[in-house]
């Protein structure tokens, strides 16, 4: 493959710090979008080229004259939690801006964007969802990121667009799926909502980075859209997940058979859950940082289940996770563990 100037956004975040090694690694030119000093420092280190750009706060105006063109822009740029306007700030208009951005420049690029799961919206707990299926996202961040999905479609016409919706993602740089690791490790608790056994969709990072660069490379791009603006048929819409769904319960099992360590499982029934999401939004709004323990987190936990089908990835793009889910688990628990992350 001949080296490509690329693009991209929320590189200092976990999967841009997984993604742009890898980029760099093909002997590709990588810019990334950087709001502020330090995060310059991190994308140097990563081998990229900083650019100051701020999606949710510049101006689209300010945005264009900062960015390079580039044959290929990943746009993972995005907020977990906080209130719905917060979110519609960085995951909606931090999006259209870049695409329009993008979609204006004399030589169209290849846009990735990197949704959720969420976006979608929850599954049933005995059959996975496929990307045909109508969206219906019942969190604040599922909405955003579906809206999200909405306006860079739109930009359809005028330059190849694809979407990657993964599930939770885990590995190396990883904190907010790490914390339940760490729970489990240092009181040797697995908090389980409803039982814990709702099957949920769960991609290693690395496997996640190969199936964005396999979109890149061959992927399907949003021919037309609904007039909701959600890809017609799912056209150019890929769910990324292991080929087999894992619940919380099974996870534990894994935990503790790998570490040879004790894990009891916890049952918290839905008011507790509820409570306990409303006491992280407060202490949240006291210490003035992030947190995704809060009640739109808890919401999606009280689904029946969030598993998906990655048949078309496999299959269009000859793509699929190096190794069963336990394994990848087991692996990534035990390294956690060496590198004293837990």
């Amino acid at each position: 493959m001949a080296a490509k100037k690329v693009l991209v956004t929320g590189a200092s975040g976990f999967v841009g710090g997984n993604l742009v090694p890898a980029l760099v690694k093909q002997g590709n030119k990588v810019f990334a979008t950087s709001r502020n000093r330090s995060s310059d420092v991190a994308i140097v280190r990563l081998g990229a080229e900083p650019i100051r750009a701020d999606l949710a706060n510049d101006s689209e105006a300010a945005i264009s004259e900062t960015l390079p063109q580039v044959d290929w822009v990943f746009h993972l740029a995005g907020q977990l939690s906080g209130p719905p306007s917060q979110l519609a700030r960085v995951n909606v208009d931090g999006s259209h801006k870049i695409a329009s951005v993008c979609s204006s420049w004399s030589h169209s690029p290849i846009f990735v964007s990197l949704s959720s799961v969420a976006a979608g919206g929850p599954s049933s707990p005995l059959s996975p969802k496929d990307e045909t299926a109508i969206p219906n996202p019942i969190s604040d961040y599922g909405k955003s990121k579906l809206a999200g999905e909405r306006v860079i479609t739109k930009y359809g016409s005028a330059m190849p667009i694809s979407i990657v919706r993964p599930g939770i993602i885990f590995g190396p740089g990883d904190r907010e799926f790490n914390r339940l690791l760490q729970s489990m490790y240092r009181v040797f608790l697995n908090p389980l909502i409803r039982g814990g056994r709702q099957p949920l969709a769960i991609i290693e990072v690395a496997d996640l980075i190969r199936l964005l660069i396999a979109v890149a490379e061959k992927g399907e791009r949003v021919t037309a859209t609904t007039t909701e603006g959600d890809p017609a048929r799912g056209v150019g819409l890929y769910y990324a997940a292991a080929l087999e769904p894992i619940s919380l319960r099974q996870l534990g099992a894994i935990f503790s058979s790998t570490l040879r360590r004790p894990v009891i499982p916890l049952p918290v029934i839905p008011p507790v859950a509820w409570i306990l999401g409303l006491l992280g939004e407060q202490w949240s709004v006291l210490t003035k940082t992030k947190s995704t323990l809060n009640r739109d987190k808890i919401r999606e936990a009280l689904a029946n289940g969030w598993w998906v089908d990655v048949s078309k990835a496999v299959s269009q793009l000859n793509w699929q996770p190096s190794r069963s889910i336990e394994e990848e688990m087991k692996s990534w628990i035990q390294r956690a563990k060496e590198q004293r992350l837990l």
